[in-house]
């Protein structure tokens, strides 16, 4: 019974989902790089997309504004020698201070790199323009293999547009691990094709298959609008793109291999199912699993945490499998609303002496029912705090005895 109440009351909430906030730059993955290569007789045109969530950026206060930004700079190496360097700025002043802890908003550039066909490493560092403190990022490879690039990578779409051009994910060349679909195009060289088939394999099985006719034949290029990465007709090869729609909330978070074919070719490709606002506290999957203690006993915890390490996300999955309200996609927004929750209780709960807010009382609270409708305090006669939380049939009442923050449940 306690499982099945608690999946009750966050299916009643399930939009109510809160991120955590990190409030310093991230050295771990401070920069998110697309690559999209555009070939032609010769040359091919590399695109080096980024972004970066606010919540990874330095930002002071000047006057009303908040300022942040970086400067990117990225050496072209070939044979362990530098042969070209481009740099690019990205500077942000946003008025609202909660909008410099979000996860959900991006400063986003783009560099556009030619080269001839070869095989090339870019080394990319990031300068924070308000510390000036530089964080060297992870190298990237480039293949230009001319035979290998008659089909290019599956461009993922976003759900907006700018100027008519549509805007790119661009999150790591990933498919959104979501409970929304993204459109895919499919850019093809051969510009006699009328049709192709694509399939997606997960775990040696096939997820879902379809033919795809109708192409547009355009030039493909890439270009910022209002800071957003878009697909526009500015390149100089023209292309068969094939559109896919409808599909990608069938994908599970993990990689997923992409077969592609037509007349006269066959050939595959690897993209990873990426959720891109993962809630952070499911970073660590053994702490995820302790979590669980509000829906399940000890022994069932400890049983799951019993498994390898190697398998807790695996664990984690298969768990909440029988509290996804909605099984005709692959994305559990039951899960998702509970972890974000527990960032929010992380974020707003913990205190100088209990770093683990979501282990706390009110915590627990949270996790298990939600934002309040209402929340107050007040003060006893012996100088305790009450923070009294309301929701629509239930009240809280919480007491902080020692004046650290430390708020215990007094009523069941």
């Amino acid at each position: 019974m306690k499982n099945l109440l608690v999946c009750l009351f966050l299916i009643s909430s399930v939009l109510v989902a809160q991120r955590s906030l990190e409030r310093k730059f991230n050295p771990n993955q401070p920069v998110v790089f697309s690559i999209h290569k555009v070939p032609s007789d010769s040359i091919v045109a590399v695109y080096i997309s980024y972004k970066v969530p606010f919540r990874n950026l330095v930002f002071v206060k000047e006057d009303d504004l908040y300022s942040s930004g970086l400067n990117l700079l990225f050496d072209i190496l070939k044979d362990d020698e530098i042969i070209d360097r481009k740099s690019a700025t990205s500077p942000v002043k946003i008025s609202n201070y909660e909008k410099t802890k979000s996860a959900e908003q991006y400063i986003e550039g783009l560099v556009k790199i030619d080269l001839p066909f070869g095989n090339y490493t870019v080394r990319p560092t990031a300068k924070s323009i308000i510390s000036q403190k530089i964080y060297p990022l992870e190298e990237i490879d480039l293949q230009l293999d001319k035979d290998s690039m008659k089909v290019l990578d599956p461009i993922v779409l976003d759900k907006i547009k700018c100027n008519g051009n549509a805007a790119l994910v661009n999150f790591s060349n990933g498919i959104p691990y979501s409970p929304d679909n993204y459109s895919m195009l499919f850019p093809i060289s051969d510009l006699n094709l009328d049709s192709i088939k694509v399939a997606f394999i997960q775990n040696e099985k096939t997820i879902f298959e379809s033919t795809l006719t109708n192409p547009q034949k355009i030039n493909i290029g890439y270009e910022l609008c209002e800071e957003k990465l878009v697909l526009s007709s500015s390149g100089k090869e023209k292309f068969n793109l094939f559109e896919l729609t409808g599909k990608t909330n069938l994908l599970a978070k993990e990689m997923v291999e992409i077969t592609i074919s037509g007349s006269g070719f066959s050939t595959k490709v690897l993209k990873n199912v990426v959720w891109i606002d993962e809630p952070i506290f499911l970073r660590n999957k053994e702490r995820a699993i302790q979590l669980l203690e509000y829906m399940i006993s000890y022994d069932e915890v400890s049983d799951l945490l019993s498994e390898d390490e190697e398998e807790y996300d695996k664990v984690l999955t298969d768990f909440w499998k029988d509290y996804d309200p909605n099984k005709s996609t692959a994305f559990n927004e039951l899960m998702s609303v509970y972890y974000s929750r527990a960032d929010y209780a992380m974020k707003n709960f913990s205190t100088v002496n209990n770093r683990e807010g979501a282990f706390t009382d009110r915590g627990r609270i949270y996790i298990k029912f939600g934002k309040p409708v209402e929340i107050r305090r007040e003060y006893s006669s012996i100088n305790n705090t009450l923070e009294i939380w309301e929701y629509e049939k239930k009240q809280f009442i919480f007491t902080d005895k020692d004046g650290l923050g430390n708020f215990s449940l007094m009523n069941q």
